[in-house]
């Protein structure tokens, strides 16, 4: 039963707090002209929203750069790869006219 009244009170603490911030928030905004706090905070997010588009343009020429880079990486390991086994053909052939001599 104490674990319920332990709760509960938390509970009601958690009530006052958040009621507290509340009026304290809405006391704020009242006597600081809320008009102009709400012009403000909008002009931010007007902001917030042109760096936001350019942040997610640069992030977009990123990924782009990326799949590019990736594609070329994957052009150099086959030419590579096609250079390991001529370079092994060739040795091969070394190899067996050496033993025919």
């Amino acid at each position: 039963m104490n674990s319920y009244i332990v709760q509960a009170m938390d509970k009601v603490s958690d009530l006052q707090q958040q009621t507290h911030f509340c009026v304290n928030n809405y006391d704020y905004y009242h006597k600081n002209n809320e008009d102009d706090i709400l012009r403000q905070k909008q002009k931010q997010l007007r902001v917030s929203a042109m760096h936001l588009n350019g942040f997610l343009n640069a992030l977009t020429e990123l990924q782009n750069t990326i799949e590019e880079i990736t594609t070329q990486c994957d052009e150099v390991d086959a030419l590579l790869e096609k250079c390991k086994s001529v370079k092994g053909e060739k040795d091969e052939q070394s190899d067996s006219n050496k033993e025919n001599m």
